[in-house]
């Protein structure tokens, strides 16, 4: 019930509220990432709407990856995720954005809600024009905590031991990390073969390693502009 309310309430304001524009313009941004092409995967909602920007404000009501909108025909679709490997169809008049990303300090955050190895976050972050994310303070944990809290899978982290074992270096800078914060017992490297860093989910989210052919969510960090 409380769902199909805010569908039914952000319809309202997708085709009546302007109102949401300057409430929102500062808090909510995105980035484009296809034109004149719909994604057919992942499909959370579709409303009427008349702008980008409460359709953004609609696809962060829904926690979602992606969202499209047209122009031309003023809908909205939002997605849970979109990748260059979605099923994607040619149609004039829409244009897909990445949800934004979240700046702390220096850096800025974006959350992968699909589930990867961590060779392909490592890959999607590249494309991006970020990396997986290294916690490098207290701070920077507790940020990145809070950026977890509502997730349900364990999440890859930017670091490995895999060229020489319990020797964990940046994923970015080839370097030996400069904090970490190990739930108790880990590193373990059970069954001899985890060599990736995650926020395990069963442990709410803490430091261990994990065989990196596991499929989980991932974060990615670039360097604010």
């Amino acid at each position: 019930m409380y769902f199909m309310r805010n569908i039914f309430s952000f319809s309202f304001f997708c085709m009546y509220g302007v109102h949401l524009e300057g409430t929102f313009s500062r808090q909510y941004k995105a980035e484009q990432e296809f034109v004149n092409k719909q994604v057919l995967d992942n499909v959370l909602s579709e409303v009427n709407c008349h702008s980008t920007l409460t359709c953004t404000v609609l696809c962060r009501q829904l926690d979602c990856g992606c969202f499209g909108f047209n122009s031309m025909v003023h809908k909205c679709r939002v997605h849970t995720f979109c990748r260059l490997e979605s099923t994607l169809v040619d149609d004039t008049g829409w244009e897909y954005y990445r949800t934004s990303w979240i700046e702390f300090m220096n850096s800025q955050y974006w959350v992968g809600k699909d589930l990867v190895t961590w060779h392909g976050a490592e890959v999607i972050c590249s494309n991006i024009g970020a990396n997986l994310v290294e916690i490098e303070s207290p701070e920077e944990d507790d940020f990145i905590e809070s950026l977890v809290f509502n997730l349900t899978e364990s999440v890859w982290l930017g670091a490995t031991d895999i060229a020489e074992e319990d020797t964990w270096l940046s994923a970015e800078k080839n370097t030996t990390l400069t904090y970490v914060n190990w739930y108790p017992g880990q590193p373990n490297n059970n069954d001899g073969n985890q060599n990736c860093l995650s926020l395990y989910g069963p442990f709410n989210h803490t430091w261990c390693d994990e065989d990196c052919s596991k499929l989980y969510q991932y974060i990615c960090e670039r360097k604010a502009f």
